[in-house]
């Protein structure tokens, strides 16, 4: 996809960090844009700055952990503007600790919105891109961290990896039904947004109440670490301008740079070779980043 102008964008979490950049992107290539979130207020505001910059936009107060939402996201897109020519699937949350202790409550939130939630705004908008045959984009956003692990954020591992190989499915499937639907995976490494405070989008169901589980030292030690890393992250709007280029060149994996490329080989060398996974630490993954 290369000709932007009058096409319409719905994102998912674009009320704050990378998707509201990828909004005003969108905006700056002459796009009308769906602003989906969580929180009204949030998706009222990029909203209202996509208007002042001359672009046609609504914003849609959507929980995408729930399929019924996704599809109102959806419909509030085609009653707006008739179509979606570019789907972005970014809402996304982490949460802290090992896989035995997390909280229910926990493996369920990441779980719905890293993974469940792409599968329902796929439910709802690919059938409409296969239908109206004019060509289509879909990018979802996982992580470097669905191509690396570490031996921390248990969940946020499983459901990054998850979303890679659902984007790798999808690109396989539009192949193989010749659709016109391109498909493209975002794995940023650390980017400079709010993701170390993603609690605030927690939907009431899965609120964390006076669980002493998230008031424990090492827990609130996390928190910090996680935006110490962050802070130091790419520029979100250095970082975004790495998925146009791979929209406008169809290319699939969209990594922040080549400097991730030694431990990805690394990687595949480990298994083919049936050795162990590398003991990698999320600083050395934070230092992949651009300087």
């Amino acid at each position: 996809m290369k000709d932007f102008k009058g096409k319409v964008a719905l994102i998912t979490g674009s009320g704050n960090g990378i998707g509201a950049q990828l909004a005003k992107d969108a905006a700056a290539r002459g796009m009308k844009v769906v602003v989906v979130d969580i929180h009204d207020d949030d998706a009222k505001k990029v909203c209202g700055e996509l208007k002042a910059m001359g672009a046609e936009a609504i914003a849609v107060q959507a929980d995408v952990t729930l399929p019924e939402d996704c599809e109102k996201a959806f419909k509030a897109a085609i009653d707006a503007f008739g179509c979606v020519d570019l789907l972005v699937n970014d809402a996304g949350v982490t949460v802290s600790g090992d896989a035995w202790q997390l909280p229910v409550r926990d493996v369920k939130w990441i779980m719905e919105t890293n993974v469940e939630a792409h599968i329902y705004m796929l439910r709802a908008v690919v059938p409409h891109m296969l239908e109206k045959k004019t060509e289509s984009y879909i990018v979802n956003v996982a992580s470097i961290a669905g191509l690396l692990s570490t031996a921390s954020g248990a969940l946020y591992h499983t459901t990054k990896y998850a979303a890679v190989g659902l984007a790798e499915y999808l690109y396989k499937r539009m192949k193989a039904l010749n659709a016109n639907v391109g498909v493209s995976v975002f794995c940023p490494g650390f980017i400079a947004t709010e993701m170390y405070n993603t609690n605030r989008h927690r939907p009431e169901r899965f609120a964390m109440g006076d669980d002493p589980y998230y008031k424990q030292d090492w827990y609130l030690e996390e928190l910090k670490i996680n935006k110490s890393f962050l802070d130091a992250g790419m520029p979100v709007a250095e970082a975004t301008k790495r998925v146009w280029n791979a929209i406008e060149k169809e290319e699939f994996y969209v990594l922040l740079d080549e400097r991730y490329d030694a431990l990805l080989a690394n990687k595949g060398t480990a298994i083919v070779d049936r050795k162990q996974p590398a003991d990698l630490t999320r600083g050395q993954v934070a230092k992949q980043k651009t300087e």
